[in-house]
């Protein structure tokens, strides 16, 4: 394609705007929400537990928009299932567990009692569901603003990574940033002391979210952009974020239609995969093949199998969301006689998406999850663009990986990719009518 068709794409004429019933204008809080997701650990604000920018964003416009009667919807499908999946979530929590004990003090993640816990997560959830929505109405009526808009937020949170790297490689202490916590994430490489989580609470929460931003500052052509993206990504040390981009990168090889971009990517990958193969072997081909009892493959391979052990005995509606740390043995437990905790440890998580939604919601909520994820892909799987469509893909592979399912930034994306594509073929039918 090209610049000239490339940038008439994201030129919204009126008629698209307004055949979906509304003039085109939205809401401050989607743009606020794109701007400040990769925000999730700076500049957070301590209500009882740490709400994030982007979530009190969502909670006014939900707000406002009750109040005004007017909710801004991308795709009512979406939005059905995404609320119906929330409500499973809930129904099947309060049928495995007591209703809402009493509040008691809590310590280490969970908030208040399990039940809350849960309610919590649900919540977190819907957050996601309607932040999904709001990127994909800005993605929508917006396209390049909103993508220029992500693109600022994530080179904002590659400037701050790029300080605090440099800082920990010179053996400067680290400055209290305000949300941040007070002993970040740092990795031991050739005797020294590294920063990698950048504004995130750990470089597998930040890596994944460069590499979405870089490519879709390749797809946008910002080539000093996608550099510096790819450079945050890297210094994340995420082995995660590294398989991700391979496996977009070669996704990207097969779909890709313009034969000369892939040589002058070739010309750069492979000098660059001789010159960083020590690094490889360290963060990837080491970590991957270390099973000993300590290794984090291990860590991840025995919380899969004790959530799989969950599922099976819980087949129908799981043990509930949010609920994986209260029913693995030996770790975190809850006496309701005491309403308190029985064992004195840090909440357990599966660290697997899948594995999470098998233990937490079973078959049930896998139905819920995959009819939502349906509604999802049917508009993504238009898209024109390789690229976007590979990092949607890569979504899958980085939830292998992922703490929990309600990390906003993976649903934002899904949601700004269905705005471009819904955006782009909306705009290629009025021009082969005009």
């Amino acid at each position: 394609m090209s610049d000239l068709a490339h940038s008439m794409l994201y030129r919204a004429p009126r008629q698209v705007a307004t055949s979906t019933g509304f003039d085109g204008s939205v809401p401050w809080a989607a743009f606020l929400l794109i701007l400040t997701l990769p925000f999730m650990q700076l500049f957070t604000v301590n209500f009882v537990f740490p709400l994030k920018i982007f979530e009190i964003a969502i909670l006014l416009w939900g707000l406002t928009a009750i109040a005004m009667m007017r909710i801004h919807v991308f795709d009512v499908p979406i939005l059905i299932f995404g609320i119906l999946l929330t409500a499973y979530c809930i129904v099947a929590l309060l049928m495995n567990l007591r209703i809402f004990d009493n509040v008691g003090n809590f310590s280490h993640l969970a908030r208040w009692s399990p039940e809350i816990d849960g309610l919590t997560k649900a919540a977190y959830l819907l957050f996601c569901v309607l932040g999904l929505n709001l990127v994909a109405y800005a993605a929508y009526f917006k396209p390049k603003l909103a993508v220029n808009i992500w693109i600022a937020g994530a080179l904002a949170a590659a400037a701050v990574h790029f300080t605090l790297f440099l800082m920990s490689l010179a053996g400067m202490a680290l400055p209290s940033l305000p949300g941040m916590p007070d002993n970040p994430q740092m990795i031991d490489f050739a005797g020294m002391r590294l920063y990698r989580a950048a504004t995130f609470l750990e470089g597998n929460y930040a890596g994944p979210f460069f590499i979405l931003s870089f490519l879709l500052a390749c797809h946008m052509r910002y080539r000093l952009r996608a550099l510096l993206l790819l450079l945050a990504a890297l210094l994340t040390f995420s082995t995660t974020a590294l398989l991700g981009l391979t496996a977009a990168g070669l996704y990207w090889m097969l779909k890709g239609k313009y034969a000369a971009s892939k040589i002058k990517v070739l010309l750069v990958i492979v000098p660059a995969l001789i010159l960083g193969s020590p690094l490889l072997e360290t963060f990837v081909f080491d970590k991957i093949s270390d099973d000993s009892d300590t290794s984090s493959i291990s860590d991840r391979t025995n919380t899969a199998i004790e959530a799989f052990g969950m599922f099976q005995d819980n087949l129908s509606i799981g043990v509930g969301i949010s609920q994986y740390g209260f029913n693995v043995p030996g770790r975190l437990r809850w006496d309701f006689t005491r309403n308190d905790y029985a064992v004195d440890k840090e909440k357990a998580i599966p660290n697997n998406v899948y594995a999470e939604t098998l233990s937490e919601l079973g078959l049930v909520g896998l139905v819920f999850l995959a009819a939502f994820l349906v509604m999802i892909f049917r508009i993504i799987l238009q898209s024109p663009h390789p690229l976007l469509r590979a990092g949607s893909y890569a979504v899958f592979l980085f939830w292998i990986s992922s703490p929990t399912i309600t990390l906003m930034y993976y649903w934002a994306y899904l949601g700004l990719v269905c705005g471009l594509s819904r955006f782009e073929r909306r705009q290629s039918d009025v021009l082969a009518t005009s």
